[in-house]
């Protein structure tokens, strides 16, 4: 449950920070998971608004409201985050506690981080005296801090571009290339999502960011007019497709209780529980199979039957690779 109030506030705070002319409650529940736009379960909704507004001010930034003029309801106000409240990086100081924090967040970054921002700050920490010796120690860590596809993909959201890049489906053993409209980036249930049109499918599509294993590469990137005619609402749509396929798709699982299985699992959005036997909701079989893997014995699938099998394909490639037998791989089709 804490992981899931820290995802949401990062997810409301990226949102309110990220906006201008501010953003009204609709607009907010409908991008960010954890929020339910349901009508009918509004008032559930805004308390739990109510609530994420107050740790972001707990934690000391100054989130302001607009009423347009002349409206009077509320729902037309319009929240984002004070800028002049995000303090620039020469105006902080740190403890030595806190800088060695900093410096091992760099050096996962390194190799992993395209975002230019993050270059930056890490160009002005190199060059702080309190930092000095500190950014350049080795260190071993596993995982991308930032995919290195979100910049490119934004980008050419924002200026309706076609884009080409490799693709890795679950179950392939190759990258097929894709050419996409790009319509818009989401994030939802802890990753970023790319949603476009795929142009040789002729057909809407959903990309997860991992799985993308080339450079974005961006057709015609110094034209000014768009390239295509984007759907009003693509992020919305996308977001609200994920939302319902998140509550329509429940695997069940049964855990060791007091294992890591046990609370990470529990303690998922919408888990149900009936002793070791959770029903977890869940977007992606893969995923969800990749992460059911990492518990070894303290999880067996119980159904669906695809994910029993997803995971046992898993454990006997890890056992495989432990033992020094040659691992087979079958491709499927991409579509």
């Amino acid at each position: 449950m804490a992981n899931e109030h820290l995802q949401r506030h990062m997810a409301l705070f990226l949102a309110l920070v990220n906006t201008q002319t501010g953003l009204t409650k609709h607009e907010l529940y409908t991008r960010i998971h954890g929020y339910d736009p349901d009508l009918k379960r509004q008032s559930a909704t805004d308390r739990k608004f109510e609530r994420d507004k107050k740790a972001l001010r707990q934690s000391g930034l100054t989130i302001q409201t607009v009423l347009p003029h002349g409206e009077i309801d509320n729902k037309e106000t319009r929240y984002r985050i004070d800028p002049s409240a995000i303090a620039p990086l020469e105006a902080m100081s740190f403890d030595s506690d806190e800088r060695f924090l900093i410096a091992s967040a760099l050096r996962y970054w390194q190799g992993e981080a395209t975002d230019s921002d993050s270059r930056m700050a890490e160009i002005k920490m190199r060059a702080n005296p309190e930092f000095s010796g500190m950014t350049s120690a080795p260190v071993s860590a596993t995982g991308r801090a930032i995919d290195p596809a979100l910049r490119a993909l934004r980008d050419a959201c924002d200026a309706q571009k076609v884009v080409r890049f490799d693709y890795q489906r679950p179950g392939s053993s190759q990258a097929r290339e894709r050419r996409v409209e790009a319509w818009a980036v989401v994030y939802f249930d802890g990753r970023w999502l790319f949603t476009g049109r795929d142009l040789w499918a002729e057909a809407p599509r959903t990309f997860l960011l991992r799985r993308i294993l080339s450079d974005i590469v961006i057709e015609n990137p110094d034209a000014d007019e768009p390239a295509f005619d984007r759907p009003v609402g693509a992020a919305d749509s996308a977001l609200a497709d994920l939302r319902e396929l998140w509550q329509q798709q429940t695997a069940v699982v049964s855990v060791v209780p007091g294992s890591d299985a046990d609370m990470r699992l529990r303690r998922r959005e919408s888990t149900t529980a009936d002793g070791p036997r959770l029903s977890v909701h869940y977007s992606d079989l893969e995923l969800l199979a990749d992460e059911l893997t990492g518990y070894a014995n303290d999880v067996t699938v119980l159904e669906p039957e695809r994910l029993r099998d997803a995971v046992a394909e898993r454990l006997q490639r890890i056992a495989s690779m432990h033992s020094g037998a040659p691992v087979t791989h079958e491709g499927a089709g991409d579509e």
